[in-house]
């Protein structure tokens, strides 16, 4: 696969990836989302749906600075266009010194092949939007890089 058709497939998913859900008044957020990767062993692409939760919890400390903490996990078995499937595992975490509309949080994966397929690692950056209470509503996929594990 080249460099644009998989850019322009990463670009897809990219924006199918936002959901937008009611927030629970716990601040947290779960939904069923689409994602996909190409895996950079044997360059078959692995897509479908992904089971995510977030948290996002802000506090103020003694000295009256606001910090806002966003943890985002998600959970999936992704299918490929080879017949292999993955057990994937993301995990993104990050604290912030004010509230805002939106965080933009690093995040690290692990993309597991099961009957033979090769597993490899992913890492990006995703973006975790919150309403007025600071309730998060959704997330997008910002960035992706896979490499070998």
């Amino acid at each position: 696969m080249n460099r644009k058709s998989m850019t322009a497939l990463l670009l897809s998913f990219v924006l199918s990836f936002c959901v937008a859900p009611a927030a629970k008044a716990d601040n947290t957020v779960s939904f069923t989302g689409s994602f996909g990767a190409v895996n950079p062993r044997n360059g078959e692409v692995a897509s479908g749906p992904i089971d995510v939760f977030i948290v996002v919890s802000s506090s103020v400390t003694g000295e009256g600075t606001t910090r806002v903490n966003v943890h985002h996990s998600s959970h999936a078995v992704l299918s490929s266009n080879q017949g292999n499937e993955y057990q994937v595992n993301r995990f993104a975490m990050a604290q912030f010194d004010a509230l805002a509309n939106h965080y933009d949080v690093p995040w690290t994966g692990t993309f597991v092949g099961r009957g033979g397929a090769p597993s490899f690692t992913a890492t990006g950056t995703l973006r975790v939007f919150v309403n007025a209470q600071n309730e998060p509503i959704g997330s997008l996929l910002l960035s992706i890089t896979t490499s070998c594990s």
